[in-house]
């Protein structure tokens, strides 16, 4: 959680706006005012009548569109600006954990929602996603609770939120929170555009042992078993503060999130010897890989991966391919983190 300290709001969420990006995206300008609002009712003196607090007439915002549109970059301007608050900026799969691992501690939704509520007035959820049933057969109670505490939320996403958990199991159970978060955020679209994680004329197979080697080279190799609680993961090839695995290490077997996180606190890079291309018979390891790059993404942690094709052509087709674009995206996007990543792409 973080406490923004308090100054004086002079320049509006637009001034920022150029200051941060001063060559502008149309798609991304025209929402600029519905962030401004959001902020300056945030920033706006509490209102009471008759001793009791006035309810936000803005809950939040839930931005959607196709993947490098620049969502993020307004969401994490947004969370910047806002200062004197409590705030957060949560990966959506940790959260979800942690709430679920509270709610079996005190058995209390309404509780665990509460202890959210006052530790915090904003929740910033980057490319919210909903994927599996434990999570959607709680979302539309314990959202409802944390709206009607007054917490604010920014939720950026590729898809609008009727499709979320779209042809998830016993989805009719997860219809309320849709239609709750219709009722309570600003539904805003990003126009189609630029994806601004692209590079140009990249290669996608090349020898990642290359990287290995360079970032590697004062450290003694291992095997090592990393824990948890009661998760342990073995990396089979451990160097200082990286990894390596084949594909079917990290994406074939039986992993989640809790591994990809786990891995996440315990190494600076992850290298993943080849990617296949995946069909609609490997939805699996599509989801896993997913999984995988949202959390390593996230944490701003590189994966080193080569493959004989593009990211776009990995998972083209089968359930969760739209889904896919976003980690593509970001695959493209990571190759831009790597050392010496102008001469890796020449």
């Amino acid at each position: 959680m973080t406490i923004a300290s308090p100054k004086i709001q002079k320049e509006t969420f637009t001034d920022l706006y150029h200051e941060k990006f001063p060559i502008s995206d149309h798609g991304q300008l025209e929402l600029l005012i519905h962030f401004e609002r959001l902020r300056s009712e945030l920033m706006a003196p509490s209102k009471w009548s008759l001793f009791k607090k006035k309810s936000r007439k803005i809950k939040g915002i839930y931005l959607w569109g196709s993947v490098g549109r620049g969502k993020t970059c307004l969401m994490d301007l947004f969370y910047d600006s806002v200062s004197n608050i409590k705030k957060e900026r949560v990966h959506f799969h940790a959260f979800m954990q942690e709430i679920h691992a509270r709610i079996s501690q005190v058995k209390s939704l309404d509780v665990v929602a509460d202890e959210i509520s006052n530790r915090t007035q904003v929740l910033c959820f980057d490319e919210f996603q909903v994927t599996n049933i434990t999570d959607a057969m709680i979302m539309s109670r314990f959202f409802r609770r944390l709206f009607e505490r007054d917490v604010v939320m920014v939720m950026t996403s590729n898809v609008e939120p009727s499709k979320l958990y779209e042809n998830g199991l016993s989805r009719e159970h997860f219809l309320p929170f849709i239609a709750l978060l219709s009722e309570s955020l600003e539904i805003l679209h990003i126009k189609e555009g630029k994806d601004y994680r692209r590079g140009p004329g990249e290669r996608f197979f090349y020898e990642i042992s290359t990287h290995w080697d360079q970032l590697t080279q004062d450290a003694t190799e291992s095997t090592a078993v990393l824990k948890k609680g009661q998760r342990s993961l073995v990396v089979e090839k451990s160097k200082g503060d990286y990894a390596w695995f084949s594909f079917a290490d990290l994406c074939a077997r039986p992993l989640g999130v809790r591994d990809y996180l786990l891995l996440s606190q315990n190494y600076k890079g992850v290298f993943i010897d080849h990617i296949p291309e995946l069909s609609s018979s490997d939805r699996n390891e599509a989801h896993r890989l997913m999984a995988l790059v949202d959390v390593l993404y996230e944490r701003k942690i590189p994966l080193y991966y080569n493959a004989t094709v593009s990211p776009d052509l990995l998972y083209p087709e089968g359930e969760g391919a739209k889904a896919f674009e976003r980690t593509a995206s970001r695959l493209y996007e990571m190759r831009k983190w790597y050392k010496n990543y102008d001469q890796t792409n020449s």
